[in-house]
């Protein structure tokens, strides 16, 4: 794809019946046309792409009070996961920016998206706090790129439309994080992800974890909708 600075440069031909010859430039062609049934669907497509990446923003806040408990991580590490992924942005910007300036912006967003899908995903697979640190730095990059469909959409809406379009994207930030804490709420409360595949409550109590195995028959209950046994739980040796 060349690459103009100019926008002058580019001139297209739009042939018409009485003079073919006449010329006119993008920003004309885009102004004739008008704010459609096209730009709603950039509209449409683009705010999806921006509520996905402010979802991985608020789930990183989200995932913070987390990992206290379950690795044991200081307040700073636990925010160094949230800053880290704004520092890759800070880095991402300016390559990403050139890229998509020589190679095109769609192709820029679609790698964008992918090298985020992938590194998102090796994180959530992540053994400790440095490699999840690290992860999420390489997420704040790939991140950055994302941005671009910004550029996009304000090179397709005519200038009397533009302001209120990409302001109008801020709404689909907004429902990426509602939607983020929905899905954090049916997961974290009404669906522990720790019941999906939970400890024998059996060799827990043998082995001296009294409470974590009555959280067990309690969640178990719940999850059954039945009343849970009160009374303390005792351990009684079957011979």
């Amino acid at each position: 794809m060349p690459f103009a600075k100019d926008e002058e440069k580019i001139v297209l031909r739009w042939p018409k019946q009485n003079n073919e010859d006449q010329t006119f430039t993008i920003s004309e062609a885009i102004e004739s046309i008008g704010f459609g049934r096209f730009q709603w669907r950039c509209l449409s497509v683009i705010g999806f792409i921006l509520s996905v990446r402010t979802m991985q923003i608020a789930m990183l806040s989200l995932l913070g009070p987390l990992l206290i408990c379950e690795w044991g991580i200081s307040n700073i590490q636990a925010g160094l996961i949230v800053g880290l992924a704004y520092v890759g942005d800070i880095i991402g910007f300016p390559y990403l920016g050139w890229f998509c300036d020589h190679y095109g912006r769609k192709l820029g967003v679609i790698v964008a998206i992918l090298c985020t899908s992938y590194f998102s995903s090796l994180s959530s697979l992540s053994s400790d706090i440095t490699m999840m640190l690290l992860l999420r730095l390489v997420c704040g990059v790939s991140e950055s790129g994302m941005l671009q469909c910004i550029t996009i959409l304000s090179e397709l809406v005519p200038a009397t439309a533009r302001a209120r379009s990409i302001v109008s994207l801020r709404g689909f930030t907004f429902i990426g994080i509602a939607f983020e804490g929905i899905i954090a709420y049916i997961c974290l409360k009404i669906f522990d992800w720790r019941m999906l595949l939970v400890e024998s409550p059996r060799y827990l109590l043998l082995h001296g974890f009294r409470k974590e195995a009555k959280d067990i028959i309690i969640n178990i209950a719940k999850m059954n909708r039945k009343p849970a046994p009160e009374g303390n739980l005792i351990t009684i040796v079957e011979v």
